[in-house]
């Protein structure tokens, strides 16, 4: 999936949305995205000690996005294996 993404990703400030301890952002991040911010659950961050972001947040999604209305100028917005976790996917998407 991620793999499947980066084609999109290159010159891109991207957003990984359960970006985890950052496998998949690795993957845009060598593909040639210019930024890369992070966004997981509180926790998540502590485990990962080599963080291939520019930015990260810990947030509980379905309370807060901290991106404003338009994803603040991402080029791409990434999101996989999270809506299955989310009490308001769609809000998410929007």
């Amino acid at each position: 999936r991620y793999g499947f993404a980066a084609p999109w990703a290159v010159g891109q400030a991207v957003v990984d949305l359960g970006c985890g301890t950052g496998y998949g952002a690795a993957i845009l991040r060598a593909a040639g995205a210019l930024y890369l911010v992070g966004v997981d659950q509180r926790g998540v961050f502590e485990e990962c000690d080599d963080r291939p972001f520019d930015a990260w947040f810990a947030c509980d999604l379905d309370e807060q996005w901290p991106f404003g209305d338009k994803g603040s100028g991402a080029g791409l917005i990434v999101a996989f294996e999270i809506l299955e976790h989310l009490k308001a996917p769609g809000e998410v998407l929007k």
